[in-house]
């Protein structure tokens, strides 16, 4: 079942990607993911703001500064597929990045949330490789139809 989020602001996931509120880059690992009966509740398909140092200063002093982020989707899913997938992403030669399935209890909604994501210290200094992030994304969604 679908977490009730207790948000007015939020959409189910049905909802949300017939709004196109999905980012393209992300929508086949959440798809994937909404097959397996798991519940995506946010999702980024990762950003990448290449700066060199002029550009950094001038960002700085014009209040223009873009961050990079990193990709992940936070999802509800059972114990045993999340297991399963976590042990389907260690050292998993065919990821660039290093993927983790991160766990938090959510009090407001009385679940435990995973977050997907790369755990990878190339990615410390926000330098997303975009490319490879897109790559990535597509054979994590074959991980997921695979389970």
């Amino acid at each position: 079942m679908e977490p009730n989020l207790r948000n007015a602001e939020h959409l189910g996931y049905k909802d949300a990607k017939a709004n196109g509120l999905i980012e393209s880059g992300i929508l086949p690992l959440t798809d994937a993911l909404y097959g397996r009966k798991c519940f995506p509740i946010a999702s980024c398909e990762g950003h990448s703001y290449k700066h060199g140092y002029f550009n950094s200063i001038m960002d700085l002093i014009l209040k223009k500064h873009k961050p990079s982020y990193n990709p992940f989707v936070m999802f509800t899913c059972s114990m045993g597929l999340a297991k399963e997938l976590s042990n389907k992403l260690f050292n998993n030669p065919a990821l660039f990045y290093a993927w983790i399935a991160r766990a938090t209890f959510n009090p407001s909604i009385g679940v435990l949330v995973w977050t997907l994501e790369p755990s990878d210290y190339r990615l410390a200094g926000g330098d997303v490789d975009i490319d490879k992030v897109k790559k990535d994304i597509l054979q994590l969604s074959k991980v997921v139809k695979n389970l």
